[in-house]
């Protein structure tokens, strides 16, 4: 069984896909900590990983811009699985 985002995590989920429809490619950890008025690009990348510890997120270890959504994440933005 998966574990469900958090209400903050599932913002930046969305946030991280809403920039990739709108840009053609992954927000920087940076993008991430700006959108959502983070003082410090660790909350972001506490966020990023928490998610990515889920399921819900995948990146590259040191590739900029590699953040992705995984299809559990995609599943969770189009409401399956929201209750689980």
């Amino acid at each position: 069984m998966r574990l469900t985002p958090t209400e903050r995590q599932a913002e930046v989920l969305r946030f991280v896909d809403g920039y990739i429809k709108d840009f053609g490619y992954s927000p920087s950890v940076y993008d991430v900590a700006a959108g959502f008025g983070f003082k410090s690009k660790n909350a972001a990348v506490d966020h990023i990983n928490l998610l990515v510890g889920k399921g819900y997120l995948i990146r590259a270890q040191g590739v900029a811009r590699s953040i992705r959504v995984t299809n559990a994440g995609r599943e969770f933005l189009n409401g399956v699985g929201e209750s689980a």
